[in-house]
């Protein structure tokens, strides 16, 4: 299990949380300090005995309390990075989808909205083609994680996005 951890969390930062930090430094916005931190936290369960489970159950539950803040950390980051991406790259009531693989990948995508007009919705992409998705549900969201805080309810939408290699769609 810790080394399952070990594997969710280093993915987290090096597959989406240091490239989306990066472009969203690009555009203005300095993240590296929280992706540092959650390196931070990852390297602090590297220790020999830790990492390949010989120690105390103690060690182990402090791993994974360290690996739960990194992952928690490296998620943050990457929405913050999405979010100011996005909002450079699109238009207000636009989304950006990413792809981090270097491949074409067709997936399911469920995204948080306010409240559309109806159970059923149909989305357009950038180039005016319709895609359609629909109201699944709704969940509480805490937004501005690392400004301070806001809780609100949105709207899940679920759709299928046909994403080029390390791009993404509006």
């Amino acid at each position: 299990m810790i080394k399952q951890q070990h594997a969710a969390v280093e993915t987290w930062l090096e597959k989406y949380a240091e490239p989306l930090s990066a472009l969203a430094y690009i555009c203005g916005h300095d993240l590296t300090p929280f992706v540092s931190a959650a390196w931070e936290l990852l390297l602090q369960n590297h220790a020999h005995n830790s990492i390949c489970g010989t120690g105390v159950d103690e060690v182990h539950r402090e791993m994974l309390v360290r690996y739960a803040r990194a992952e928690a950390v490296a998620r943050t980051v990457t929405q913050e990075a999405i979010r100011i991406i996005g909002e450079r790259m699109s238009m207000p009531n636009q989304m950006l989808v990413f792809n981090p693989c270097p491949w074409p990948r067709r997936e399911e995508v469920v995204v948080a909205v306010d409240e559309p007009a109806g159970q059923k919705c149909t989305l357009v992409d950038a180039l005016g083609e319709s895609v359609p998705g629909k109201v699944i549900g709704k969940r509480l969201f805490s937004e501005d994680i690392l400004k301070g805080v806001k809780h609100r309810y949105k709207s899940l939408v679920d759709f299928q996005a046909d994403l080029p290699p390390l791009g993404f769609k509006i």
